[in-house]
């Protein structure tokens, strides 16, 4: 008898900080389905998101490759635990 981990899901929020204020929090949930999941933002100042828009635009694009690399990791957790089951 073995436990095969199908599939693994975790759900991912940041908050970009400007100039020590919170501007946007982005969040999403990272599926090692390997399709790719929406990442949504809820806006938290508005006057700091408009005067800043380049910080946080970096801010989603490091969000964006953290979200991508932890997916690479839970696809191949998954396949890992797929390929160790078919071995036993």
């Amino acid at each position: 008898m073995a436990l095969r981990l199908d599939s693994k899901n975790i759900f991912m929020q940041a908050t970009s900080v400007v100039d020590e204020t919170d501007v946007i929090v982005f969040s999403t949930t990272v599926s090692s389905s390997g399709e790719p999941e929406p990442i949504y933002r809820s806006i938290i100042n508005q006057e700091a998101y408009t005067s800043k828009q380049s910080e946080v635009r970096e801010d989603l694009a490091k969000f964006q490759n953290e979200a991508y690399g932890l997916q690479d990791s839970l696809i191949a957790e998954v396949r890992a635990s797929v390929d160790k089951d078919k071995e036993e």
